[in-house]
């Protein structure tokens, strides 16, 4: 693509050409581009911009996308995970979620109310598919390509030929064989780039393109240990393996950079604009190496309470929704004597409240009193085995999170050292160990783990290709869209326009308008085994 400083004259004959690659990390996709290895990114670094781009204080994908969707924090637009508040049945278990849970208009619905356009494949936690003009094909979270719901309008894929080949995402992760798990993601990625051409022969006056891979985040979960070798789980692996695989998320990158070129050229060809183009993801990734069993602590601190003898029995229905490779706190906790508990991957710790928890013990005036105490002692965890202190952040939702959805966050989030990551299960409860070595050989953990900065790439018509290294996040993106083409901002939004990013006449001042109302009808069809089964499988549970 071609290097330009002045913005053209007509907004309305702007188009942009989003491409997210899920989990790429900056640092790693910085080296890769600075080594030669990624020529289609690096020519967009060359031409306009590239760094890092922060991610959400609760690193999930379903909190990131939906921040960068609606460029607001998820106070306002209330995802924070991928299971829901609500809780099942009076149990402590958490219903998966889907867009419908999402508060407030998202960028395809802002360009639809205002009479532009958008052709959205695969980005993360938009299903049911919203009623956009031109097109919308969901992505993670998505039952199944069958489900009522997958694309809007929902002939879109009819002729489409790959439609059996075409994964929503990747179906197996820690269980797989090495060589059938890389030669699926492959096949996953070359079905997508199948989609994606077929969209793009269909949009050629889309004001808006955004299509999502989401391989890296999934490859590098689960062979990250290939990619740094001084991970503790490599003792787990021969040799032969270890050289085999030790390249394998570069050459995806590479795959991606190729594959990039390819939708640059076809945009351009089908749409006959130059487009802007950004190449996004929604965090970065780094080794998770020591794992902090969080209710552990909270028991030996007391503030949880474990029953004692065997566990009690957990309805059947839950039962069935678990991963039985992994040890859940459901039936293991004395709510009666419990003030705070952690849930999930990320060690989210929550006070169990009365008139909130299904068994809350904690008066709702005790609970600032709870979380007072929680943060303190946090703040003081040390490895016993190094002796060091751990903890680089302890914070509560307010401090994270501003909106009216703020009472749906966990109370209390952790921030570790390198290597440590905290996490809400109820592993090894008759070990007096509150840290493990992730070196287990059964690995019901992934190796590498979501942290850190994604990538932002951006260039073409109105950039300014001297632009240095800029503070924007998530919530940037969707409010810089919009102004670059021609279009007010909603004055909820969190994120601002990217000014630094563009010359002159683009950098003027911001146009705002009046907030709008907008929540998704749930036409959609709540298969929460079958969504359950992938987030088990690519471990989310």
């Amino acid at each position: 693509m071609t290097s330009s400083t002045t913005g053209q004259s007509d907004d309305t004959n702007r188009s942009v050409l989003l491409v997210g690659w899920d989990g790429a990390p900056h640092t790693l996709v910085e080296e890769l581009i600075e080594d030669g290895e990624l020529p289609t990114l690096a020519g967009i670094a060359d031409d306009g911009y590239f760094g890092p781009l922060h991610t959400v204080p609760y690193i999930m994908s379903s909190c990131a996308w939906s921040t960068f969707l609606t460029g607001k924090n998820a106070g306002k637009h209330g995802v924070y995970d991928f299971y829901a508040n609500d809780f099942r049945e009076g149990t402590y278990f958490r219903e998966p979620i889907n867009a419908t849970d999402r508060d407030g208009e998202e960028l395809g619905e802002i360009l639809t109310r205002n009479d532009r356009s958008i052709g959205q494949i695969n980005v993360p936690v938009t299903y049911p598919a919203a009623k956009v003009d031109e097109f919308e094909v969901t992505g993670m979270l998505t039952p199944s390509v069958d489900s009522d719901g997958f694309c809007h309008p929902s002939d879109f894929l009819d002729d489409f030929e790959e439609i059996d080949r075409y994964r929503i995402d990747l179906d197996e992760g820690k269980d797989a064989e090495k060589d059938e798990f890389v030669a699926e993601m492959k096949d996953v990625v070359d079905a997508r780039m199948e989609l994606v051409l077929y969209s793009l022969e269909r949009s050629a006056d889309v004001d808006v393109y955004f299509a999502v891979f989401v391989a890296p985040d999934r490859l590098s979960h689960y062979y990250w240990h290939f990619h740094n070798q001084s991970h503790p789980f490599t003792g787990n692996e021969s040799e032969e393996d270890l050289e085999q695989f030790s390249d394998v998320l570069v050459d995806l990158f590479v795959n991606l950079d190729d594959k990039l070129a390819q939708i640059i050229d076809k945009f351009e060809r089908v749409n006959g604009t130059e487009p802007l183009v950004s190449v996004v993801s929604d965090h970065g990734m780094r080794s998770l190496e020591r794992i902090l069993h969080v209710n552990k602590w909270l028991s030996e601190e007391g503030y949880l309470t474990f029953r004692e003898g065997e566990r009690e029995a957990v309805d059947e229905d839950i039962e069935e929704m678990l991963d039985d490779r992994v040890e859940y706190i459901f039936g293991k906790v004395d709510w009666e004597q419990t003030e705070a508990y952690a849930m999930g991957k990320r060690g989210a710790i929550y006070v169990n409240e009365e008139g909130r928890e299904p068994e809350g013990s904690v008066p709702s005036e005790e609970r600032e009193n709870v979380i007072k105490r929680l943060t303190a002692d946090l703040a003081e965890i040390r490895d016993p085995d190094t002796g060091e202190n751990i903890v680089e952040a302890v914070h509560t939702r307010k401090e994270l999170f501003e909106g009216p959805y703020v009472d749906k966050a966990p109370d209390v989030l952790l921030s570790l050292s390198e290597g440590y990551y905290p996490f809400g299960y109820a592993f090894e409860l008759e070990k007096d160990n509150i840290i493990s070595t992730n070196d287990w050989e059964g690995m019901p953990f992934v190796t590498g783990i979501e942290d850190g900065p994604g990538i932002l790439g951006i260039a073409g018509p109105g950039v300014d290709d001297t632009a240095s290294e800029l503070d924007l996040g998530l919530a940037d993106i969707t409010p810089t869209i919009l102004h670059y083409l021609g279009l007010p901002v909603p004055e909820d939004m969190d994120g601002r326009v990217a000014h630094e990013l563009f010359s002159d006449e683009l950098s003027e001042d911001v146009t705002y308008e009046r907030a709008v109302e907008q929540a998704r009808a749930d036409d959609s069809e709540r298969e929460a085994d079958s969504v359950k089964d992938r987030l088990e499988d690519l471990g989310y549970l």
